[in-house]
């Protein structure tokens, strides 16, 4: 799976590292609990689809460092393909609200290569994890306010 960190602030969201290596699922759950940690991130959304309990390895693992963690899990229903969605994020992108950091080939050089040059490239782990994150962030916020009526 494609893991990314992404910083959200004022409106802007920067992709500040990732785990751009294969790895065993097993290893890589704690991999991320020590990035979290490392990193000082509470909030963890991956996608789901259904196929894996992962939310009590992804909890066990931080509790494990003593990092505690929100855990969302999104399940994409087949109403929009996956190219459809990686395809949204380009207004983001392009607009310069969504950022990468200026050293991204030493960082996250393979995430880097499949989001250009998507859908060429072949794997699209990055770029739909990466939809995942903008589009979480993105999506908009309505603000329910109450009013009252004074007599």
């Amino acid at each position: 799976p494609a893991v990314w960190w992404l910083h959200y602030f004022n409106g802007l969201a920067t992709f500040v590292d990732a785990i751009d290596k294969k790895r065993e699922l097993a290893v890589l759950i704690h991999n991320i609990a020590a990035k979290n940690k490392e990193l000082n991130c509470h909030e963890l959304l991956y996608e789901s689809n259904g196929t894996m309990l992962m939310d009590k390895q992804l909890k066990d693992a931080h509790s494990m460092i003593g990092h505690p963690i929100y855990v969302h899990s999104i399940h994409h229903t087949s109403v929009s393909s996956k190219h459809d969605r990686i395809i949204s994020m380009q207004p983001f992108v392009y607009s310069g609200v969504v950022r990468f950091m200026s050293d991204y080939m030493a960082r996250y050089p393979e995430a880097m290569n499949q989001l250009v040059f998507y859908p060429a490239y072949g794997p699209d782990d990055f770029p739909d994890c990466a939809q995942l994150g903008v589009e979480h962030f993105m999506r908009p916020r309505f603000i329910m306010k109450r009013y009252e009526k004074c007599l």
